[in-house]
């Protein structure tokens, strides 16, 4: 996992936890969090990592009060997938790719192009 700056390259932290939220019931994730810590930064437990998990849910509205924490390796967790954890095996499994109906992606919605820091078609206050 690599992070961005802007006009910079890409920053690689030392150590990626991340934890996940799920209904014990169906392996279906209620929220994840990932902490990542860089040069210089301080280390945190999974106890930690956890225990913020928790907060943060909460803090959005989620009832966390029957969820299960599972704590997964970077390497098992692609951001650009969705998952689920298997309840018997306690692993991520990969769900399959969402298809919006009707949205054919963004080749169909171009952005307009600027002009002189104005968009095309719109006219000067001035």
């Amino acid at each position: 996992m690599s992070f961005f700056a802007k006009g910079r390259k890409a920053l690689k932290p030392e150590d990626v936890k991340i934890c996940v939220l799920y209904d014990p019931k169906d392996g279906r994730i209620a929220h994840h969090h990932v902490v990542a810590t860089f040069a210089g930064g301080q280390k945190v437990d999974n106890k930690e990592v956890e225990r913020r998990t928790l907060a943060r849910a909460a803090s959005f509205g989620t009832e966390t009060s029957k969820l299960k924490a599972l704590h997964v390796s970077e390497k098992d967790c692609d951001p650009s997938h969705r998952y689920k954890v298997n309840i018997k095996t306690l692993t991520l499994i990969e769900l399959p790719k969402l298809e919006l109906p009707g949205f054919k992606g963004a080749a169909k919605y171009p952005r307009k192009q600027m002009k002189r820091g104005k968009l095309k078609g719109r006219r000067s206050s001035r």
